[in-house]
C-alpha cells in the first residue's frame, strides 16, 4: 500500500477531529503510545500501543520509517488496515468505518483488489459520501463478476 502525502493525511486527521476526540494537542510526529491513543480515542479503533507495536512487528501494519515516530500518513495507513480488519471499539459507531468516512474515490478504487465482496458491502452500507458510495458500488459489481461470476 503506497504512502499518502503527509499533508493529505494531516488534513484527513484534522478534518475528522481525531485530536479533539482524543483530547490531544494537534502535533506531528507522535510517539507510538500517542498514535495508538489517537487511533483509539479519535478513530474508534480497538488498539493500544502494545497491540500497535505487535501489528507492526508482524508486518500487518506498516509502521513509520523511523520507529516510534508516527507521522499522519503512518497513522492513516494504520487506520486503513485496522478498518479493513474491522477492528473497531463499537462497530455501530456512526463515525465508522474509516474507509467510508475519509477515503477518496481514487483511493477506494486503487484498493479494489484488496477486498472481498463482503468487505466492500460493509463499507458501502456505512458510507455517507455519495461519490465514495458510487465508487464502492462499481467496485462491488466488478468484485461480484470477477470473484463469483455474477453479472448485474
Amino acid at each position: 500500500m503506497p504512502r499518502m502525502r503527509e499533508s493529505e493525511a494531516q488534513n484527513i486527521v484534522h478534518n475528522a477531529g481525531w485530536f479533539a476526540s482524543a483530547w490531544q494537542r494537534e502535533r506531528w510526529p507522535l510517539l507510538t503510545a500517542d498514535a495508538a491513543a489517537l487511533l483509539r480515542e479519535g478513530g474508534g479503533f480497538d488498539v493500544d500501543a502494545e497491540r500497535l507495536e505487535d501489528l507492526v512487528e508482524r508486518g500487518i501494519v506498516r509502521g513509520p520509517v523511523e520507529p516510534g515516530c508516527w507521522g499522519a500518513a503512518d497513522v492513516c495507513l494504520a487506520a486503513e488496515v485496522l478498518g479493513d480488519r474491522w477492528q473497531y471499539l463499537d462497530p455501530e459507531d456512526p463515525r465508522l468505518p474509516y474507509l467510508a468516512q475519509c477515503a477518496t474515490p481514487e483511493r477506494v478504487a486503487r484498493r479494489a483488489g484488496q477486498h472481498d465482496a463482503r468487505a466492500v458491502l460493509l463499507a458501502l452500507v456505512h458510507c455517507d459520501r455519495l461519490e465514495t458510495r458510487q465508487g464502492m458500488a462499481a467496485m462491488l459489481l466488478r468484485k461480484l463478476e470477477a470473484d463469483h461470476g455474477v453479472r448485474i
